[in-house]
């Protein structure tokens, strides 16, 4: 389990980081990916910080980078790293010596300009390692390629059953995920850019009344809709099931959002996220939490892909369970109203419902919905609705778990 240090800077509740996060850890291991394509495997005690898209800077510590598309910049106090589409480790000592070894493709090391602004510069290829110091670039033996971790442990995950939370944020089987975020209202990833182009309040109204948005770049989600507002031929999954809800304003806040409990520093919400209003009370859930929280406001629907998840795990999911809890924050803002913060979650299979919690408030607590999912079911949806309102009903999934046969 990974332990953060007092220097790290990582704060954004989905663990996102962005040009001048510190990512600095004191025990065990943290993955960074890019979106421009790189990954970095951050092995403890280690300082790092993301310096822009392509580049990031290791103070002190051990890193893997892994480049699946174009070249990525890693500076330490001494060196420059230049990735050309490969897999490297790096090290830093106390001394801010630096050694560099290639796993696989090439790399090319160089020194830091020199005051007379010279450097050495030494390209390696696949099985080669070298060190950076004062003295200039030396070769080392290759065999310290057995020290760099490759991929994240997979032991907090049993193989008889996946959170839901990885399935909706991770793609490698068996591994851990901190979080992700999808837009309902163009089914992508949300990115933090995404999120300032939104009002204070993040209402996503649909675009059109075909609001059913297929998710094809993950393999395990299958889309995210938001219900039209007369709740009629509503679209639930891309083979075009299609469902009659409950009236309701047709519009949500904010993205569906998954976030693992990993015991992170005080997190700070975006302005426009919908959970920032609600911040104790997710706070106190996901402490207590024994895998983490699923944030899916209402007026939302998300469907996943039971046959791609059976591929992808090597299983047949046979249950679906979580805790359900409305976390609405009404009594701080209009304590009088009562006709507000009401909430409805449905679950189905390939549009047939199977299980409901209708109508619940924050008053009512914590619920254990459980369904068993059929063998020939294709399509696992959850839809939560407002109950005549859309006001204070964030509804959360607490430990979403899907259990395997």
């Amino acid at each position: 389990d990974v332990v953060w240090a007092e220097g790290s800077s990582v704060n954004d509740f989905l663990c996102r980081v962005k040009a001048g996060d510190r990512i600095e850890i004191s025990s065990g291991l943290v993955q960074v990916d890019y979106y421009a394509g790189a990954s970095l495997i951050i092995r403890a005690p280690s300082a790092v910080v993301v310096v822009g898209p392509e580049s990031g800077m290791i103070e002190r510590g051990e890193l893997t980078g892994m480049v699946s598309e174009g070249d990525f910049t890693l500076t330490t106090p001494g060196a420059k790293v230049l990735d050309l589409g490969t897999e490297f480790g790096v090290v830093v000592d106390h001394l801010n010596n630096t050694d560099v070894c290639v796993l696989e493709g090439k790399v090319e090391l160089s020194t830091l300009p020199r005051v007379d602004g010279s450097k050495s510069t030494l390209l390696l290829s696949e099985g080669m390692s070298a060190r950076v110091n004062d003295g200039g670039i030396a070769a080392l033996d290759s065999s310290m390629e057995v020290r760099f971790s490759r991929k994240m442990s997979a032991k907090k995950v049993s193989s008889e059953e996946v959170s839901l939370l990885d399935v909706f944020a991770g793609y490698e089987p068996l591994t851990p995920h901190i979080g992700m975020a999808v837009s309902p209202e163009t089914g992508y990833h949300l990115e933090e850019s995404a999120l300032k182009k939104r009002g204070l309040e993040g209402l996503v109204q649909p675009n059109s009344e075909d609001v059913y948005r297929a998710a094809t770049w993950h393999p395990l989600l299958d889309g995210i809709f938001i219900p039209n507002a007369g709740g009629q031929d509503v679209q639930t999954d891309s083979s075009g099931t299609r469902i009659e809800l409950p009236p309701n304003e047709g519009k949500t806040s904010g993205p569906v959002w998954a976030r693992r409990n990993i015991g992170t520093p005080e997190f700070i919400f975006n302005k426009h996220f919908w959970g920032g209003q609600t911040r104790k009370s997710v706070l106190r859930f996901l402490k207590k939490s024994r895998q983490g929280l699923m944030g899916v406001h209402s007026n939302v629907g998300i469907t996943f892909d039971l046959d791609a998840i059976e591929k992808h795990y090597g299983r047949r999911a046979t249950n679906f369970s979580s805790l359900v809890a409305n976390l609405d924050n009404k009594d701080d803002w209009e304590p009088d109203r009562t006709d507000l913060s009401k909430a409805d979650i449905r679950i189905l299979v390939d549009g047939k419902l199977l299980a409901s919690r209708l109508g619940f408030r924050k008053s009512d607590g914590e619920k254990q919905i459980n369904v068993p999912l059929p063998p020939e079911g294709r399509f696992l949806t959850i839809i939560t609705t407002d109950c005549g309102a859309i006001s204070y009903d964030q509804v959360v999934l607490i430990d979403p778990v899907i259990e395997f046969n």
